[in-house]
């Protein structure tokens, strides 16, 4: 039955039952279920089942709540019969319980077994205090922690992945995963039959179907001054070869210009004549270019700066001319 019919213990079931939660006698034992075809009045003053016309011993129970029992009653007979109240039977006899209502619960015809399966709800907790007797017909719904009747899922159910009721078996659960490992070998198929290769400064690689290795590898100090690699990358430690000094007089290699250095400082330039000026390092080639600035802020006076003669610039300097008083100059050169 889809909702649980609601039994009525008799006065003498009651008394029964108060007995056995006193600890009196040991839980009550349900051993019968009668059967009956009228339509009665379940009143606690029963001592019988109205219209009863068979008893069924083939009869299991349990408890799968506090006050709710799942019974399973099993009628092989080729008897003929509207079912419409029941009556669960002590071991002594009593009537303990029973339900009645006006529309049949079944219809047995002759050439069909009658498997009643229901779930029956007391109003008060009694489960632990009621027992069963035959075993072999209790099919209570499966639970996670009761073991019992469950519909075994189809495919599609076991595929689809969101039903929690329906018992997956290991055929259908087999089919599942399989599926699923041959989707995910096909990717790592798929995966396999690419090649990873490096290219320009990147090297190494080959098939994904072992791990592999791409690699960038950085140029020396030696090898950055050089400038003659097309196959390794420059790198901050690459560039730190580079001749280079920093301060208020000092040089820098220029990286990527063939060895260009670029100098710079500062000097006073003597009155009114030449002054020597040495460059912070000599050019290893030559000095190309210098120029040098100074003078005072005096527009009283004409010509007040300093300058290199062309003809005296070397690779490990120049001389400056001034033809005003001495003051403080600086220069920029630059060469190879």
């Amino acid at each position: 039955m889809a909702n649980p019919i609601n039994l009525i213990i008799t006065n003498a079931g009651l008394d029964a039952l108060v007995d056995a939660q006193n600890g009196d006698t040991d839980a009550i034992k349900v051993i019968e279920v009668g059967l009956t075809e009228a339509a009665f009045d379940p009143a606690p003053t029963l001592t019988a089942l109205p219209g009863e016309f068979k008893r069924l011993a083939s009869f299991g129970g349990q408890s799968t709540g506090p006050n709710t029992i799942h019974m399973t009653a099993l009628d092989a007979g080729a008897t003929t019969y509207d079912l419409r109240g029941i009556g669960l039977f002590l071991e002594d006899g009593t009537l303990f319980a029973s339900f009645a209502q006006a529309d049949p619960i079944f219809s047995k015809v002759s050439i069909a077994s009658f498997l009643l399966a229901f779930d029956v709800r007391f109003s008060g907790e009694v489960g632990e205090d009621i027992t069963f007797g035959d075993a072999t017909f209790l099919y209570p719904p499966a639970t996670e922690t009761v073991k019992g009747v469950a519909e075994i899922a189809t495919q599609e159910e076991t595929d689809a992945a969101t039903d929690d009721e329906r018992i997956v078996t290991p055929l259908k659960l087999g089919v599942f995963v399989n599926a699923i490992a041959r989707a995910l070998q096909g990717a790592i198929d798929a995966l396999t039959g690419r090649t990873i290769t490096g290219t320009g400064l990147a090297t190494g690689g080959g098939s994904l179907a072992a791990d592999r290795t791409i690699n960038v590898a950085a140029a020396s100090s030696a090898e950055a001054r050089a400038e003659a690699l097309a196959t390794k990358a420059l790198t901050p430690a690459s560039l730190a070869g580079f001749a280079r000094q920093v301060g208020q007089s000092g040089y820098a290699t220029i990286p990527g210009t063939g060895g260009m250095i670029i100098q710079h400082g500062r000097f006073t330039a003597a009155a009114n004549g030449p002054t020597s000026v040495t460059w912070p390092i000599a050019f290893p080639t030559a000095c190309y270019a210098a120029v040098c600035n100074g003078g005072k802020s005096d527009a009283a006076i004409q010509d007040n700066y300093v300058t290199f003669l062309a003809e005296s610039i070397s690779a490990t300097g120049a001389t400056a001319y001034n033809n005003q008083t001495a003051y403080s100059a600086s220069f920029i050169a630059i060469g190879r």
